[in-house]
């Protein structure tokens, strides 16, 4: 077996399997003055299964999650809608295995701030 063929091995058990979710993944909008980032605007980027993890932080204010998706990323999504509705702002990109088959991303839930800003998105999945 080629690593090919185990990243399409473990891309058909997350389709059946319980333990990955859905997620969509979205891309900061540009479009503003001099083709600026538009703030809190996004755009669908792709859909992808994974699963999400919480984990504590020494600090009193945030919880960050991990999670692990299914596939190659070439550029990092900038927000994560999990199937539950949950919004996930994204910290950083932790890598992928060794086979090139999952990556990991650093997240942390959407801050609604004081006015209850909820993304926009701009364009949505299709």
């Amino acid at each position: 077996m080629n690593s090919d063929q185990i990243k399409a091995a473990f891309r058909r058990a997350a389709k059946v399997s319980p333990l990955y979710r859905p997620f969509q993944l979205f891309k900061l909008a540009t479009g503003g003055p001099h083709n600026r980032p538009l703030a809190h605007t996004f755009d669908f980027m792709e859909s992808a299964r994974g699963t999400l993890h919480w984990r504590e932080l020494a600090g009193p204010d945030y919880r960050e999650g991990v999670v692990t998706l299914l596939g190659h990323f070439t550029v990092l999504p900038d927000l994560i809608l999990a199937d539950d509705g949950q919004w996930l702002g994204v910290v950083e990109g932790a890598g992928a295995d060794a086979l090139g088959a999952s990556y990991k991303i650093i997240v942390r839930r959407w801050e609604m701030g004081v006015d209850d800003h909820t993304p926009v998105i701009r364009n949505a999945a299709p």
